[in-house]
């Protein structure tokens, strides 16, 4: 998981992708934490989700992430450049491109 994390945000600014335990990392700004990287969903936001939407959910995300590591990372990645260089405004160009990042991987489409 950490080679598709590494491999998707190269080049990206301030971004270092370390595997560690929590209590030995330097000074950060985020991290992601082994529960979102595994889909264990049993505390906190993650638990009342769980709740609503039953335990079925969370098994289907875990194996989406098993399953599909590097699609996690350029979703991830996608989102970190668009917290990089945020829309002035809104507009359909914007709109367009935002889905054109969030769907295809290149001229692949990765989802619906």
């Amino acid at each position: 998981m950490c080679d598709a994390f590494r491999a998707r945000f190269e080049g990206l600014p301030r971004v270092r992708v370390i595997q560690s335990r929590f209590e030995d990392l330097p000074p950060h700004d985020c991290f992601v934490t082994a529960a979102n990287a595994f889909g264990i969903m049993n505390a906190g936001i993650d638990a009342a989700v769980i709740r609503f939407h039953g335990e079925d959910l969370m098994r289907r995300i875990q194996f989406r992430i098993l399953d599909e590591y590097t699609e996690v990372a350029r979703q991830m990645a996608a989102a970190y450049r668009h917290y990089l260089n945020p829309p002035h405004r809104m507009d359909w160009d914007m709109v367009a491109n935002r889905q054109r990042t969030i769907h295809y991987d290149g001229n692949r489409q990765v989802s619906r």
